[in-house]
Formats: structure tokens, sequence, C-alpha cells
């Protein structure tokens, strides 16, 4: 499908209810043989086209989802976290995006910090960062979330991480050789070693 065109479509859509419904009662259409045709349940007015059209287009424009708070939590015994608070603007409403050394939940709660008993109804999404698939809806987001993750965790402990090709930054992926990245699938795997700042070569690697 042509997103471009059916979102000009939709606007256009509309435009053309809001005209039509400003216009119904001076046309005089309830009074009209054809409104016996007339295909909706609901009264035109009460149609609710706009909101499902605004969402449609915000769906297909792109990610709904905007980060407005990042944080590097300690959820006790030094056991530390990365919560992501997130704005869902085709819901209107606010999320959050926990991240550990596996991946993250997004709920609607802050259920950490809220020391809050995890409830299914609460979970929006999950992903585990060695299965997180480019093509899944949200991915840059999920992937700039847990990398920012990384870089913290490997501030504060001085640790390493291992991660697929596909979760590093664009600028780190550009940053690979050719000849390394082949190495590297061949020796090690798809998983690359980095700090979230840079990725470090494998000391085996000539």
């Amino acid at each position: 499908m042509n997103n471009l065109k059916m979102i000009t479509a939709m606007k256009k859509f509309m435009e053309a209810y809001r005209e039509i419904d400003e216009l119904w009662s001076d046309a005089g259409l309830d009074e009209t043989e054809a409104i016996k045709l007339y295909p909706f349940d609901h009264s035109f007015d009460e149609l609710n086209i706009n909101g499902w059209c605004t969402a449609t287009i915000d769906e297909l424009t792109g990610d709904s989802y905007e980060v407005i708070l990042q944080e590097y939590f300690n959820s006790g015994g030094g056991c530390m976290v990365g919560i992501y608070t997130i704005y869902d603007s085709m819901l209107n409403r606010t999320l959050f995006l926990c991240i550990n050394e596996e991946g993250g939940t997004l709920t609607t709660v802050d259920y950490i910090r809220g020391e809050i008993d995890m409830d299914g109804k609460m979970i929006v999404d999950v992903f585990n960062v060695n299965e997180l698939d480019p093509g899944v809806k949200h991915f840059d987001l999920y992937r700039s979330c847990f990398m920012d993750y990384v870089k913290h965790d490997c501030e504060r402990f001085g640790t390493v991480y291992h991660v697929p090709f596909d979760v590093l930054p664009d600028v780190l992926q550009q940053t690979v050789s050719a000849d390394y990245y082949d190495w590297q699938i061949a020796n090690g795997g798809d998983k690359f070693a980095t700090n979230g700042v840079k990725v470090l070569e494998d000391e085996n690697y000539l």
C-alpha cells in the first residue's frame, strides 16, 4: 500500500466529512428519499471519523511513541534498570519501558518505582534483545533505549555487552569493517562486543 496516498486520502475524507456534517441540516438530507439508504447505525454527527482517521494517519506515518524521560535507576541491592517514560500520541497515554540486560517490558504503569505487583493487564509489549527483529514495530525506539541502558551500565560497572549486530546503533554499525563483520560472524556469531559507545573488536582478530 502507498501510505502517502492513503494519508492524503484520509485527510481529504476528514475534510469532506466536516463539510457534509456542517451542511447536513441546510441541505435537508433527513427529508430526502435517499436517507432510507443511510448505511450507518449512528447519526452522521456521532461517527468518530476524525478520531479514526487521525489514529490511522499517525500509525501510517510512523512510530507514535516518543521518549520524554530517560532514567537509569537502582531498583535495590545494586540492581540497575533503565526506566523510559514514553508518550503514546496515538492513544494519548503515558507508558513506561523498563530495560534490563535481557530486554524490556512496556507497561501502562511504573510498577518498579511504584512497588506495584505486576499484572498481565499492565503489559503492552515485551522484547528480548537477542530476538529483537528490525521488522517489528517500535524497533528503533526499543533499540535506542536498550543501547542507552547499555552505555550507562558499562560506565557504572566497567562491563561489556555482546549484542546482535542489528541492535547496534547505525552509527556504530558503520564503524564495523566488512572484514571484521565476516570474521565475527564466522568465529563468534552475530554478537558484537560493545560498551555502548563503540564496538570492541575481539582480541583474537588480526
